[in-house]
């Protein structure tokens, strides 16, 4: 297993609430300067190359969790590695978690420190993100 940014989420997510999010994520991706393969930010996905590819989904095609503390969640996951766009996939996390709240659980295996060069990439570009951390486990 590699180092991984993973997520909790409701299995439809709010249309208007996710075009902001695509909106956002766009900009603080082109403000991180990396270079970003196979990028596609539209009304229904954000998406690029990472270690593995970064994707999320206005209506997620991931299974949910069918029992325990997530019961009623879709788990998604994206493997960086610590790769370069890995501030591009914790950033695009800080905005949904922005966006959806409790609907959007985000965990780490870098637990918060991982999201350290994401939060002023997104205070500066989008004015919030400073505030930003990582759910605890145990969160429903």
């Amino acid at each position: 297993m590699g180092y991984t940014h993973h997520w909790y989420r409701k299995p439809t997510l709010d249309k208007k609430k996710f075009a902001k999010a695509v909106a956002d994520c766009q900009k603080v991706c082109a403000a991180s300067k990396v270079p970003l393969e196979n990028s596609k930010f539209s009304a229904g996905v954000v998406a690029f190359d990472a270690y593995e590819t970064f994707i999320v989904e206005q209506v997620s095609s991931g299974r949910i969790v069918r029992e325990g503390l997530r019961k009623g969640k879709v788990f998604e996951f994206c493997k960086t590695a610590h790769c370069n766009a890995d501030i591009c996939v914790t950033a695009c996390l800080i905005v949904f978690k922005h966006h959806f709240g409790d609907d959007f659980i985000v965990l780490s295996d870098g637990d918060d420190d991982a999201f350290n060069g994401a939060r002023p990439l997104c205070q500066e570009t989008l004015d919030y993100g400073s505030e930003f951390k990582v759910d605890p486990q145990e969160v429903l």
